[in-house]
């Protein structure tokens, strides 16, 4: 009875939060992938046209934006967002760069807060009945998540925002369950004030030492000397604060994972088949 208990318990190990969305392998690569050629198309420009003139020409842009500009960055970050296209960061950071660090924060909350709206309309209206079939299909993992996340959706949902995903599977998948609006505007409202935070800071923090380096002629050199590193250090007590967060969220949907029952995902499939739904904590 014991080995029997044992081999159960290693059975849920094996069914962990890495083990959701099996057919989304393509995900990280393609996300790093994106990544990894923006950091080298702007390490390619800056070599090329030298790290002084392009600070020079960003604090010119700065100094006198139209608003025809931030309307034009904000939509196409809207846009990056629910097209799973991971833009935003940039696009967050250069915002609090050109219009300070308020204007900047605030465009950032409003196009984060809204896309996650639309996402998630999105995936409870057009996409859920395909994609929650597709992501659940042969993954015992995603189906515990489901029972987990409908069953107490305000605490999981929060925690769920700051997992180490992307930024669009936060926004959709909560759209494919059976939960309302009100856990994840919730998680939405609690994660994005602070994840904007984090960007628009290094935004306006980064003009200021471009700001001094543009007056002064200099280079790198300065620039890493004009930074406030007092604030930086709050910053990256903030940053640190996310990555603990992330890493303590990990932990509890796999432990929780760990502990559902067979019987509560049987349970959930057949509602589902049925037509119910299952009530929502």
């Amino acid at each position: 009875m014991t080995g029997k208990k044992e081999e159960e318990k290693g059975e849920h190990h094996e069914s962990g939060l890495s083990d959701v969305g099996h057919g989304l392998w393509w995900v990280p690569v393609v996300t790093a992938s994106l990544v990894i050629g923006s950091f080298l198309a702007a390490g390619i420009f800056i070599l090329v046209v030298g790290f002084d003139k392009t600070i020079d020409l960003l604090v010119e842009f700065a100094s006198n934006p139209h608003w025809s500009v931030a309307w034009i960055l904000c939509i196409g970050c809207f846009l990056s967002i629910i097209c799973f296209l991971p833009l935003w960061p940039p696009i967050f950071i250069l915002l609090a760069f050109v219009y300070g660090f308020w204007k900047g924060f605030g465009m950032a909350l409003a196009i984060m807060v809204s896309a996650a709206i639309a996402s998630f309309f999105l995936g409870r209206f057009i996409l859920q009945s395909r994609a929650r079939e597709w992501l659940v299909t042969g993954s015992p993992a995603a189906e515990k998540l489901c029972v987990i996340v409908e069953r107490s959706p305000y605490w999981y949902l929060l925690l769920f925002r700051f997992l180490y995903i992307p930024l669009w599977f936060r926004n959709y998948i909560p759209g494919l369950l059976t939960v309302s609006i009100w856990p994840f505007l919730v998680s939405v409202c609690a994660h994005s004030p602070w994840i904007c935070f984090v960007f628009a800071y290094i935004g306006s923090t980064a003009k200021d030492a471009a700001t001094a380096v543009h007056n002064t002629h200099g280079g790198i050199v300065e620039f890493l000397q004009a930074m406030d590193w007092i604030s930086l250090a709050l910053f990256s007590v903030s940053f640190a604060a996310l990555i603990l967060f992330g890493a303590y969220g990990t932990y509890e949907y796999t432990k929780a994972m760990n502990e559902v029952e067979d019987a509560e995902v049987e349970k959930l499939v057949a509602a589902r088949e049925a037509g119910g739904e299952p009530a929502t904590a």
